[in-house]
């Protein structure tokens, strides 16, 4: 039983962690869809700008965030997955001793 209450709380935090990720996901999606910038974009558009957009418009740090949101949502996923197929095991191991 005290494995099955710290796989819980590992499980409870681990959530909370990804719905912060996913909040901070939802914000830099946002600043990317207003700051960002594609070289690649404006090269097939023909738009030609006089100087360099500033670097700010590459949105590196939100990008960077988007994925490690993503990347902790499959971890989540997986870990959350074989979790339950843990339980699952349990459950039925208890039920047929009982």
């Amino acid at each position: 039983m005290k494995k099955l209450k710290s796989i819980t709380i590992l499980t409870i935090l681990f959530c909370i962690v990804v719905f912060i990720l996913t909040l901070l996901d939802f914000a830099s999606l946002h600043d990317i869809k207003n700051e960002y910038i594609s070289k690649g974009i404006l090269k097939h558009l023909d738009i030609t700008l006089s100087n360099d957009p500033p670097y700010w418009t590459t949105t590196e740090g939100e990008w960077q965030l988007v994925t490690l949101s993503l990347i902790s949502r499959f971890l989540f996923l997986i870990f959350n997955t074989i979790v339950l197929f843990y339980l699952y095991r349990q459950v039925i191991s208890d039920n047929k001793s009982a």
